[in-house]
């Protein structure tokens, strides 16, 4: 009877040992899953936050450039051996002058032109001039005597921060313009905001890629197109995007803000974006 007492009174311990445990190991495991719940929920909120921060960082980047291409526009097209060179058309003299004063004040060109718009010089591309480049809104406001800093096409850069300056004689008569500014379809702008927010950067002209931090294989993804339901709405609609998407195969979280032309209209598109890979790996790290 003794041995039966305590053999059920172990039996009973062994049960309530047991019971505990699955109780601990439930709620530890109800604590886990929450935790990582609340992980996962928190890196992609600070992930969207960052994307929606490289975003504007990218905004607030191109109307700095526009600014300062601006202000040297201003400068270069006050010049008196400007004027003088505009005025006689002297092609040769207007390069010695603008090529180490482009080279000064750190501009990827700068672009002459006389009273009808067309090319008198090109400090990136001597050899090529006498087109005509009315076409661009910084050349024909500087042409009706207003200056203009945008982003556009143009003839020679496929997509930049310029602004157009006229140049005037002593009686304040246009003799021609003076446009500059920074060629975006160089990566020095994506990957400062790369370096400064811990995203990937890209500015679309139209719906194409023209310079962009995103890599495949070592590659930079430039000439790449945007998905074509992404196009419509940014491009077509005007509207601003943040969410995740596809991105040639992998997810980020992303964030796309229509990039206005010279008539306020969607020229391109700026892109800011945090991969999912990443928000994975620190997640699984923690």
């Amino acid at each position: 009877m003794k041995d039966t007492l305590t053999q059920s009174r172990g039996s009973l311990r062994r049960r309530f040992v047991l019971t505990v445990f699955a109780i601990v190991l439930f709620a530890v495991g109800a604590s886990v899953g929450t935790a990582t719940l609340v992980i996962s929920r928190t890196l992609e909120e600070e992930a969207r936050q960052a994307a929606l921060q490289g975003v504007e960082g990218l905004e607030q980047n191109l109307a700095d450039l526009r600014s300062k291409a601006l202000g040297h526009a201003l400068v270069l097209a006050a010049n008196p051996l400007v004027a003088q060179g505009v005025a006689a058309g002297d092609r040769e003299g207007l390069l010695r002058v603008l090529q180490p004063l482009a080279e000064g004040a750190g501009v990827d060109f700068v672009t002459v032109t006389d009273p009808a718009g067309k090319v008198l010089v090109r400090t990136h591309e001597p050899g090529k001039h006498g087109d005509d480049v009315t076409n661009q809104a910084n050349v024909r406001s500087a042409l009706a005597g207003t200056p203009l800093d945008t982003v556009e096409e143009g003839t020679a850069v496929r997509l930049s921060a310029r602004a157009g300056a006229p140049v005037r004689d002593g009686s304040g008569a246009v003799l021609g313009v003076v446009s500059t500014g920074y060629d975006l379809t160089r990566d020095h702008l994506v990957d400062r905001v790369k370096q400064l927010f811990g995203v990937d950067a890209t500015l679309f002209l139209r719906d194409e890629r023209v310079s962009t931090s995103l890599q495949e294989n070592g590659k930079r993804l430039v000439g790449t197109k945007l998905k074509p339901d992404l196009a419509e709405r940014v491009l077509g609609r005007g509207e601003s995007f943040s969410g995740e998407a596809d991105i040639l195969g992998r997810a980020y979280v992303t964030a796309y803000r229509p990039l206005p032309g010279p008539d306020g209209k969607p020229l391109g598109i700026l892109f800011a974006g945090k991969s999912m890979e990443a928000v994975a790996r620190a997640r699984n790290h923690i």
